[in-house]
């Protein structure tokens, strides 16, 4: 065991989208010199894997109006954002696709989706008839994404350390396993499901209130349903079909605004709904890898982003918009906080 120090000017905790974003935004920032700077990243992907490559990763506006409250404002926000990160930097993961939300002939739930949506209209998917509305969305391929991500990353000059933290102390010291101890000027904490476990000795009221989720969905691979993305949302329901890979997924289950871990036979019942929608075109259940992924789910379904204690920031609670939020709020955090105080 070893006990020594090092000192950087950023320190970024997680390699998950947040922690990636973070790291994208400042390679791609003038604000921020890598080659006078000192920036170090720690991480332990076999021991506190982020949910970044357990996820079926869509990116839309899902029906939300700007104006009714703060968190659908962030969601409109950060989707165009991120529109136009993907457009500048040409961010090759994000597929242009079609979001498809099906009416339920249900009246009460009827009555929800065109509070939501407003009235459905004849669709056709998969050369079926349905009632419903469509929106464009994005359909992110997670593990391109992180490669490519990972590409930008380690080809600039930042220090990558992965090992697993043991602390992280309110004086900006992060204590390994291996017994090193790592001092920043500005430690920026990318925990993700694990804030709350490594940011124990950090009281903070959003963190209090916040906690992790899991959720479970089905994959099929070698399935052609097309050249283009799409997804098909019913109620708590989502297919996924990402056409660069012919990979549909099964699940993202919302239940009464809450992110549940997805037990066998609610997958099970989630299939079978879009089995008898698809019929053929979907292989049988048999076949599906069944992942599960974990989440950070924040207070009132609010992410956060900025300081904890002085020089000691975090990027948490990201949920189900992650793939829009993390590059949006890095902006935001790098830009208006860290820019300038080092």
């Amino acid at each position: 065991m070893t006990h020594d120090i090092a000192d950087f000017d950023i320190l970024i905790l997680g390699n998950g989208i947040c922690g990636q974003s973070i790291l994208f935004e400042m390679i791609n920032s003038p604000s921020f010199d890598l080659d006078t700077l000192k920036v170090g990243q720690v991480f332990c992907e076999h021991m506190a894997p982020a949910c970044t490559l357990n996820t079926t990763s869509v990116v839309g506006l899902n029906g939300t109006s700007r104006g009714i409250n703060d968190l659908g404002d962030l969601i409109i926000d950060s989707f165009h954002f991120t529109k136009k990160l993907v457009e500048k930097l040409g961010l090759k993961s994000f597929y242009p696709g079609t979001h498809y939300f099906l009416q339920s002939a249900d009246e009460k739930n009827k009555a929800k989706f065109i509070r939501r949506h407003g009235e459905g209209s004849s669709l056709e998917i998969l050369d079926r008839e349905f009632i419903g509305v469509k929106d464009e969305n994005f359909v992110v391929d997670s593990e391109e994404l992180f490669c490519e991500l990972e590409e930008v990353i380690s080809s600039n000059n930042i220090v990558r350390i992965n090992e697993a933290i043991v602390n992280v102390s309110d004086e900006r010291e992060v204590t390994l396993l291996d017994g090193r101890v790592i001092r920043a000027k500005k430690i920026i904490c990318c925990l993700g499901a694990y804030s709350n476990h490594f940011l124990k000795n950090i009281s903070n009221e959003h963190l209090d209130f916040s906690k992790m989720v899991p959720g479970d969905f089905l994959k099929f691979r070698d399935v052609n349903l097309g050249d283009k993305s799409f997804v098909v949302s019913s109620g708590q329901h989502n297919l996924v079909y990402r056409a660069n890979s012919h990979t549909v997924l099964i699940g993202g289950t919302t239940l009464n605004n809450l992110w549940d871990s997805v037990d066998y036979v609610k997958i099970i019942d989630q299939y079978n709904y879009y089995k008898n929608l698809f019929g053929d075109l979907l292989p049988d259940f048999s076949e599906a890898f069944l992942g599960s992924g974990l989440r950070h789910k924040g207070r009132r379904r609010r992410p956060f982003c900025g300081e904890l204690r002085e020089g000691i920031y975090s990027l948490h609670g990201v949920y189900k918009n992650g793939y829009t939020f993390s590059f949006f709020l890095a902006n935001k955090l790098l830009q208006n906080e860290i820019k300038g105080s080092i």
